[in-house]
């Protein structure tokens, strides 16, 4: 019973009813558009913090000095002439002329000068400094980071095509394109299964199942043709006896029954049977003892 690991629209089905294919071969397809263009965009992600990366191992370009000393200068003329205007504005002893106000507004321009001054020296230095090794760290971890996230998404991008998970043939079809695939459906969306070698798992009455013997041999027969006999190959039994689950609906039959699977093999059969098909199985066993015959006393008892 194939199932999905996630739901979506299905886009295509590759397969077809009879059908045989290999392990990994796809089945069906769902809608992958979205995630496609996730691991799209993660990619570029990836190559911007590769280009970033290698523009920082690289250093800085000697323009880009060239460009900052030229702003260290004009952020110098800057305060240079602000520092004129507060020496004039208070060099003037006359209140009325320049007010207090003027006097505290270039102050505070020239603070601001000094700031951007500040600023655009500590930057001239960071530049003929070069890239920080820490930096250099910071931008390989997100690059390492990034590439994980991509191959996450390139997994679930593997579980939008549903594949066989093995050699066999396409027993039944029940999707088709346009309709939900829904990862918790109960219905099969494809059955599909081994063919070339077939099973048939026996149910025995836990009354006879003390009777079955390891490797005890078996004849099948089809349900209404008693002239095809299949001999049984034993395969194994599954040593646990749990609830009858095959009914055959007769009024008389037992519902709380209990029973031992026994499972056979079989190949070529001389008549055509097909996958869920039921099938009379006997199987050879010691015969029970005669509930008539007399019991043997023991000589010591009288």
């Amino acid at each position: 019973s194939v199932a999905t690991a996630a739901t979506g629209i299905v886009t295509a089905v590759h397969v077809k009813v009879g059908q045989q294919v290999k392990r990994g071969q796809p089945l069906f397809d769902l809608d992958n558009q979205a995630k496609q263009a996730e691991i799209n965009r993660q990619r570029a992600a990836i190559q911007s913090a590769r280009l970033k990366l290698n523009k920082s191992t690289q250093g800085t370009r000697p323009e880009e000095i060239t460009s900052q000393q030229a702003q260290v200068a004009q952020a110098q003329v800057s305060l240079d002439e602000a520092l004129k205007q507060l020496a004039l504005r208070e060099s003037i002893s006359d209140p009325r002329a320049v007010s207090r106000d003027e006097i505290l507004q270039q102050q505070a321009s020239v603070k601001l000068k000094q700031e951007q001054l500040r600023y655009a020296s500590n930057q001239l230095q960071l530049l003929k400094a070069g890239t920080w090794q820490p930096d250099i760290e910071i931008a390989k971890a997100e690059i390492d980071s990034a590439e994980l996230q991509l191959r996450q998404l390139e997994v679930d991008l593997a579980k939008l095509t549903v594949r066989a998970p093995l050699d066999g043939e396409i027993l039944q079809v029940n999707i088709h394109p346009g309709e939900m695939a829904n990862s918790n459906s109960n219905t099969a969306l494809i059955l599909m299964g081994e063919t070339k070698s077939l099973h048939v798992r026996c149910e025995v009455d836990e009354n006879d199942a003390w009777r079955i013997q390891p490797g005890a041999r078996a004849t099948a027969y089809p349900r209404g043709r008693r002239d095809a006999s299949i001999p049984l190959q034993f395969v194994r039994i599954e040593p646990y006896v749990g609830a009858k689950r095959n009914l055959s609906g007769d009024s008389t039959e037992r519902v709380d029954t209990r029973v031992l699977p026994v499972l056979y093999q079989f190949s070529n059969p001389s008549i055509r049977l097909y996958i869920g098909q039921q099938l009379d199985v006997f199987i050879e066993a010691n015969p029970l003892p005669d509930p008539a015959a007399p019991t043997t006393k023991d000589p010591k008892q009288s």
